[in-house]
């Protein structure tokens, strides 16, 4: 059962939580704009929320979303929404590190809800309830051990990407840099809507 199923799903879940994503992306920003404290309740509200929606599609609720194509559409346009709204953060913070800036870092919550918009998660949630659980993780035991090992993993990874955008902050001290830098992130987070207006459904 280790071999079979927990470490393909642990490789599964590392390479899926690290590799760049609007996720990763907006925590880099966080990091670097905010610094890794104040950061840390966006961390947590990504590493809780994506395990809660798992746990939601692996015991079935998920097919209420993606079986609607109204609900589809509807989600997509929040996605893209939210994305746009936090790119505009991203490209208007304040760049002069001696300055208390009025902006402000997500909150947990906010973080967590967005992991409901987010169609990288989507994709992957689906993917473990569907290829990692032939016939979907059905028992409740199993589901809340695969949403724990979720958990762990992207903790560790959003941290990771956090704490980047921390040292990125603490190397670039430049006020015009640092703006360049944001704007860059601004316009790699808007790319990543593509995916988002292409696709036809979540699913």
């Amino acid at each position: 059962m280790l071999t079979e199923f927990w470490i393909p799903l642990s490789i599964f879940a590392a390479v899926a939580s690290f590799t760049p994503g609007p996720n990763n992306l907006m925590l880099a920003a966080s990091g670097m704009n905010y610094g890794f404290r104040r950061s840390l309740p966006h961390v947590v509200g990504v590493s809780l929320g994506f395990p809660v929606m798992l746990l939601c599609i692996s015991i079935g609720i998920g097919t209420l979303l993606t079986g609607s194509p109204v609900l589809q559409h509807v989600m997509r346009a929040l996605s893209a929404g939210f994305i746009l709204y936090f790119a505009w953060k991203i490209a208007t913070a304040e760049t002069r590190l001696d300055v208390e800036s009025t902006s402000r870092p997500l909150t947990l919550w906010q973080a967590a809800l967005f992991q409901w918009l987010n169609p990288k998660g989507w994709a992957i949630a689906i993917a473990v309830a569907s290829l990692y659980a032939p016939g979907g993780i059905r028992d409740w035991d199993k589901a809340f051990y695969v949403a724990g090992l979720f958990f762990v993993i992207t903790m560790a990874c959003t941290s990771t990407w956090a704490s980047i955008g921390t040292v990125i902050r603490s190397v670039l001290r430049d006020p015009g840099v640092r703006r360049w830098v944001n704007w860059s992130m601004a316009v790699v987070l808007v790319l990543t809507m593509v995916p988002i207006l292409m696709r036809a459904g979540l699913g």
